[in-house]
């Protein structure tokens, strides 16, 4: 909610800035304008241009990394969206989307029905793209001869810099769009968490994953099983963990449908609503 309001504060200051005549009236630089020599070089700039160019990018490099981030997750947690359901291995558990480079990912994202996904993956692409754009945005220039230097902004680069923004603002209205929650409970950022949801799966002794040469070998067997693959409460491989939640097929999955909460917490409480378990926590079994 605060990066929603901020976006769209920023969006307001730079659409203001557009009809008030920036691009053709300028603004004072707040530094010096004195031309400076870059040590060892032929290179003549001003502080105005340095502050101008240099503040710009930074704020752009931390909405890169941003987007980056939120492209990341929706990448992360979209196989365990299509398991709060029964779902085919190829829209589940064979999904590599952390891994695909940032194009590949939109097209794979729109041919599974992802949308939500292809669209964030779009903007996060987009966006890799901004700080070029704003490094060159604004420049210090005497237009009218008086001895006073004031900060341009190039026109066209102004505008689609606008545009991006509204991307942006329209994109948290597409993150916040009804549909299956995206909440877990807990994190899955590391080779580490994904283990502890699978350690105790069944789905390790079935034969699809036995005597595997190649990843097009376990690929063609889970095609031809037909199985569907679920996440929720199933019985732990040792037989002494009759409650844990794991990645397993369909018909050995009491499967919980993500859609039962809107935060980590009700995650929990719907866990602990269909364990039936009124002393349940986080330090059961069920979680590692």
């Amino acid at each position: 909610m605060i990066l929603a309001i901020l976006f769209v504060a920023i969006l307001a200051a730079l659409l203001f800035a557009l009809v008030k005549g920036i691009t053709e009236k300028g603004f004072p630089p707040l530094v010096s304008t004195r031309p400076i020599w870059i040590n060892g070089t032929s290179i003549k700039v001003t502080r105005a241009e340095l502050l101008w160019n240099f503040i710009p990018v930074i704020i752009a490099a931390y909405v890169t990394r941003l987007w980056i981030m939120i492209d990341m997750f929706f990448r992360v947690i979209q196989p365990f969206v299509s398991l709060s359901r029964p779902t085919v291995p190829d829209k589940s558990i064979l999904l590599n989307y952390p891994t695909m480079l940032p194009g590949h990912i939109i097209f794979q994202a729109c041919t599974n029905g992802h949308w939500k996904l292809a669209w964030i993956a779009s903007v996060s692409l987009l966006t890799r793209g901004l700080p070029v754009l704003v490094g060159g945005v604004f420049t210090s220039q005497d237009k009218h001869n008086t001895g006073e230097f004031r900060i341009y902004p190039q026109k066209t680069a102004f505008i689609f810099i606008i545009a991006l923004f509204i991307i942006y603002s329209l994109t948290f209205i597409v993150i916040w769009l009804p549909g299956t929650s995206r909440k877990m409970p807990r994190n899955l950022y590391t080779i580490a968490d994904t283990i502890s949801i699978l350690h105790q799966s069944q789905l390790l002794d079935d034969p699809e994953f036995a005597h595997l040469s190649n990843k097009e070998d376990l690929v063609a067997k889970l095609r031809l099983s037909r199985h569907l693959y679920a996440y929720g409460i199933t019985a732990g491989r040792d037989g002494m963990s009759p409650n844990q939640l794991a990645v397993d097929q369909a018909d050995r999955v009491d499967w919980l449908s993500l859609q039962e909460s809107k935060s980590e917490q009700g995650c929990m409480a719907a866990l602990r609503k269909r364990l039936r378990c009124a002393n349940w926590d986080t330090h059961d079994t069920v979680l590692p």
